[in-house]
């Protein structure tokens, strides 16, 4: 192999390593949808917008933080490990005032009370639930299609045991996803279950014992949804294209002008 071959094959290497780099999903959505309409992936960031509205969350590898943008108001709000630590701290004072209150009455009523707060809230069975089946459950069917051209298996969100929603999970390496872009969204599946066990360890007997986003988080571990489908909702996101072309780095920043807002938890 000769000079020129090799120096061939390196910037063969380098501009394929430059395709690469950034990662563009677009998605037609149904009419009036929840559903990310486009999502934007680089080496330590993720953006997705929300189509019904002129909102987008943008996570941020690095910082390991999660912002949430109002394009309409010009406003972000911050979620980043102490928010996190904020937010269940003032759900353990909420669990606790509630158990105050609670505590003059007897324990049937008691035991109903709870029961009652806890089915209001996804994944609440009731006190008394004793077995999952009333646990939020992502399953993983086994079962195979292919949505713009991309291989995806079929995840069916559970809920008491009833369909609540569909995704078709695609690979990584089936959308030339780099490494970097894979391990963004494998920290933001583990910052995702950071909250979840915030708020199961602080929120006592708010939520039932069974109470666990574990699976979903796998969700989050094991892809990209390239479409989902909330029935409950007649809502649904259908990836359309993938491009690798180079996004602009003004997407994936928040504009100077807009201002810190908050949920009023750690302030």
């Amino acid at each position: 192999m000769n000079k020129n071959q090799i120096t061939g094959l390196l910037a063969g290497l380098l501009c394929s390593l430059h395709a690469a780099a950034d990662t563009t999903l677009e998605y037609s959505t149904s009419a009036n949808s929840q559903q990310p309409g486009a999502i934007y992936l680089t080496a330590d960031k993720l953006r997705a917008d929300n189509e019904g509205e002129r909102t987008w969350v943008l996570y941020d590898r690095s910082a390991n933080t999660l912002f949430i943008v109002d394009d309409d108001e010009g406003k972000f709000f911050v979620i980043d490990e102490a928010q996190v630590k904020a937010l269940g701290q003032t759900i353990g004072n909420v669990n606790q005032q509630l158990e105050d209150a609670l505590s003059s009455l007897p324990p049937e009523q008691r035991a109903q009370a709870r029961a009652m707060m806890q089915s209001m809230l996804p994944g609440g069975g009731g006190a008394s639930s004793a077995d999952d089946s009333e646990a939020i459950e992502a399953r993983f069917t086994g079962r195979k299609d292919e949505v713009a051209g991309i291989r995806c298996e079929i995840v069916e969100t559970m809920l008491a045991n009833q369909v609540e929603s569909e995704m078709c999970i695609a690979d990584p390496d089936a959308l030339k996803l780099s490494a970097a872009e894979t391990a963004t969204l494998e920290s933001m599946a583990e910052f995702a279950q950071t909250v979840l066990d915030e708020i199961k360890t602080n929120a006592g007997n708010l939520l039932p014992a069974n109470f666990s986003g574990g699976s979903i988080v796998k969700v989050l571990e094991s892809g990209v949804p390239v479409r989902m489908v909330d029935s409950q909702n007649n809502d649904s996101a259908t990836l359309e294209s993938v491009s690798h072309a180079d996004i602009d780095a003004e997407l994936m920043r928040i504009p100077a002008s807009y201002q810190r807002d908050s949920f009023g938890i750690g302030q």
